[in-house]
């Protein structure tokens, strides 16, 4: 066998053994990448699944809701027609039904609307200082405050009631209020005295100075009816009980 012969057979095997090694390489490839679609295809009918489940949750929570308030209304009238007693009782009832923030309420106040900064990023800025370009929940949070102290009764944000319990928080790019996912611009609508809740907004120091300094938006106007619709979540106290006294009233 010549040596020409000898050299052909090797460098053929060369061949042979680099294109074995290819293809079993990429069977491997693509035997992992058919094994990561089809758990990320899994996963996704999970995840589809589990909103489905909690959509009922929702759904059969918010018939309870209106059954409830439908009973709930039908006590009212009734006791309205039975005695004096039961009237007090029945406004009382409504005024707490006011501040729980679960009936729809207007009256004179502010709207105020909040937008992220037109100013471009810097480049060579920090994180930090760029993200000061956009509104976050420790904004939102601020601008409730400060109306609260200015004494607002009742506010809203983007049409979601806020009350006590209200989470309002940012989760990764977009803000959540009452867990309901929200983006820019942000609509405050604020019900009490219009003049000092704008003053507020307005004074020196105040929200329309802090938010301008980096360019965020800040448009505020007066209005003799602002409505705001009830809080439709549910409320559920789970460790907060009423105090027993010793005679066996609660602690009123």
């Amino acid at each position: 066998m010549s040596k020409r012969h000898i050299k052909a057979q090797l460098a053929l095997g060369i061949v042979c053994a680099i294109l074995a090694f290819v293809i079993t390489t990429q069977l491997s490839s693509v035997r992992k990448n058919v094994a990561v679609e089809s758990s990320k295809a899994q996963r996704a009918e999970e995840l589809a699944l589990e909103l489905g489940k909690e959509k009922e949750k929702n759904a059969d929570l918010y018939l309870q809701l209106y059954s409830a308030q439908n009973d709930l209304n039908q006590y009212r009238a009734q006791a309205e027609d039975s005695s004096d007693y039961a009237k007090i009782m029945s406004e009382q009832l409504k005024r707490s039904e006011v501040l729980a923030g679960l009936t729809e309420v207007e009256g004179a106040g502010i709207i105020l609307t909040l937008s992220d900064s037109t100013y471009p990023s810097i480049s060579g800025a920090t994180v930090i200082e760029n993200e000061a370009l956009i509104i976050h929940d420790s904004d939102l949070r601020l601008a409730i405050t400060e109306l609260a102290a200015a004494g607002a009764e009742a506010y809203s944000i983007n049409g979601q009631r806020i009350i006590s319990t209200t989470p309002i928080r940012c989760v990764g790019p977009v803000i959540t209020v009452n867990e309901q996912k929200m983006a820019p611009p942000y609509e405050i609508c604020a019900i009490g005295e219009p003049k000092t809740l704008e003053a507020a907004v307005n004074m020196r120091g105040g929200l329309r100075d802090l938010f301008g300094s980096v360019g965020i938006g800040v448009e505020v106007k007066t209005s003799d009816k602002v409505k705001i619709e009830r809080y439709t979540g549910t409320v559920n106290y789970k460790y907060a009980v009423p105090v027993i006294n010793e005679s066996g009233g609660d602690g009123q």
